[in-house]
């Protein structure tokens, strides 16, 4: 009698991988005893792989649409030439969501306010945020990384400074959508008040009808005047105040909720503007 003993075939120990949702997996080439076959099957066809297969495994597009990692346990078996079956070698593939970060929402505030801080969340755990910032002028660094702050908010112009920030969220190596929003800061207003009659306004014991003319313009403007003659309110134009008594003469006010102050004076003089700082 002659006792034929076939050799066992053999295949490699293939590589785990772990890789981001919407990412190519690496192709995974089966190599062990020649002449041998493979044949695979997969636990989790969630992530874009079939169920089962044979030979090689080429590279797909992994697919993980959840807020947790998922992993395919993957068994590959070799049969060899001779029909025998070898020892089953098993590996993963891991798929890391998408991280995602609320949307923030946009800020507007006066020169000199304090900003409300940004909380930054998203519902992929472990999820870090990085951020920046496109115009350092209103007080806030170019970039940084994790919420931001309250600051006091900071506008020396004369016109509206909007800031234009991206929040892009990371987690597990894996880089999501940004999101982007603004922090607007309106300049202080400032107020010039003259007179629209003439020399007029220089006397002591006459009605004055004066201008405030704001800068910037536009918005809605409310303001109180006091001095040694009382006081009174009304729109940003067409107001009229008796000058009862010479001396300077106080202006407060908003314009769309920012604030300004400033003063003018009544008394013996030619020029009827009276620049407010």
């Amino acid at each position: 009698m002659t006792l034929n003993v076939l050799p066992r075939p053999s295949v490699d120990q293939p590589g785990n991988q772990t890789v981001c949702n919407g990412a190519s997996t690496s192709a995974i080439t089966f190599t062990g005893t020649a002449g041998a076959s493979f044949a695979w099957t997969n636990d989790n066809t969630s992530i874009g792989l079939a169920a089962s297969g044979s030979g090689n495994i080429a590279a797909f597009t992994a697919t993980n649409t959840g807020t947790t990692a998922v992993t395919a346990h993957i068994a590959v078996t070799p049969t060899g030439a001779n029909t025998c079956v070898g020892l089953t070698k098993n590996f993963t593939i891991t798929v890391n969501p998408t991280p995602t970060v609320n949307q923030p929402a946009d800020q507007t505030l006066c020169n000199g306010a304090t900003t409300s801080a940004v909380h930054f969340t998203s519902a992929v755990a472990g999820t870090t945020f990085g951020w920046t910032n496109d115009n350092t002028s209103i007080g806030l660094a170019a970039s940084g990384s994790g919420d931001i702050a309250a600051f006091t908010a900071t506008n020396s112009g004369s016109a509206n400074a909007v800031a234009h920030i991206t929040v892009t969220p990371t987690a597990n190596g894996c880089a999501g959508p940004s999101k982007s929003f603004t922090i607007t800061v309106e300049p202080t207003p400032s107020v010039e008040i003259c007179s629209t009659d003439g020399d007029r306004s220089c006397t002591t014991d006459e009605s004055l009808t004066l201008t405030a003319v704001v800068t910037p313009g536009g918005g809605t403007v409310t303001y109180n005047w006091t001095g040694p003659a009382g006081g009174i309110s009304g729109s940003a134009t067409g107001a009229t105040i008796t000058a009862v008594l010479p001396g300077t003469y106080s202006v407060t006010g908003t314009r769309d909720g920012c604030g300004y102050t400033g003063s003018f004076h009544v008394g013996l003089c030619a020029n009827c503007s009276f620049p407010i700082p």
